[in-house]
């Protein structure tokens, strides 16, 4: 883990302002999304077991046996990480409602778990989501995460 040290940004302190987004309100994450959209019959949202990103959602998709999922979290002020996202080889791409957003390898210094991570940002925040390795298909990776973060956004 020491090794990986220099991989990530070094922390840069922050004051919070108004503009910093606060948690995610898991019911109304799942009020907003219809799984139909994108081809499943549900979506259940939890809130993330694992204590690193209390604010965030764990999303399910299910149809049949078949499933699709993702961890969906704000970080408040976070708009710094995206030169690091950039670094990382992060290709940009577009969201409705997003300053900019980046589709990113979390193994290349953005997460270290394997899987992608959509990194959203509205110029102060980042809204990531994160996809586990071997989901689907990159591209339907990038489309269902891409339909999650915008109808995300706008709870924000």
């Amino acid at each position: 883990m020491l090794s990986r040290v220099g991989t990530y940004a070094p922390g840069v302190p922050a004051t919070p302002t108004a503009a910093w987004w606060g948690p995610l309100d898991c019911s109304a994450v799942k009020s907003a999304i219809d799984p139909t959209e994108i081809g499943y019959d549900s979506v259940s949202v939890d809130v993330p077991t694992f204590s690193s990103f209390p604010d965030g959602c764990g999303l399910s998709f299910r149809r049949g046996d078949e499933g699709w999922g993702a961890s969906v979290f704000p970080i408040a002020g976070g708009a710094v990480e995206i030169p690091s996202v950039i670094a990382a080889g992060g290709t940009q791409v577009d969201v409705a409602g997003a300053r900019e957003a980046y589709w990113v390898a979390s193994f290349d210094g953005v997460d270290g778990g394997g899987g992608y991570v959509l990194a959203v940002t509205d110029g102060v925040n980042v809204l990531q989501v994160n996809v586990g390795a071997g989901m689907s298909s990159l591209e339907t990776d990038l489309q269902h995460a891409t339909f999650v973060a915008e109808r995300i956004l706008p709870l924000l």
